[in-house]
């Protein structure tokens, strides 16, 4: 549900970093193909670093009063683990 330390997790409003520093040990270790969260609304996006694609896929966002602000994505992986995001 949350995100890994410094990847999608900054919330602007507290000027700090709100994601799991143990989760991003462990996830830098098993080299996960995908990693998606949506915990931190103001996250929303796409990171990579060359072995895991992190996505929030935060739909709202705090102050909108938690309307649906952000688009769903499609997300595939192939048997070669190449993965595709389509907007919807």
């Amino acid at each position: 549900h949350g995100p890994v330390s410094y990847k999608l997790d900054y919330v602007p409003f507290k000027n700090e970093f709100a994601g799991c520093e143990n989760l991003r040990y462990r996830t830098e270790q098993i080299k996960p193909i995908l990693h998606c969260c949506g915990h931190i609304h103001e996250g929303y996006g796409i990171e990579g670093n060359g072995d895991t694609t992190y996505i929030n896929a935060a739909l709202c966002r705090v102050g909108y009063g938690y309307e649906i602000v952000n688009k769903p994505w499609n997300i595939s992986i192939n048997e070669y683990k190449e993965i595709k995001i389509e907007d919807t």
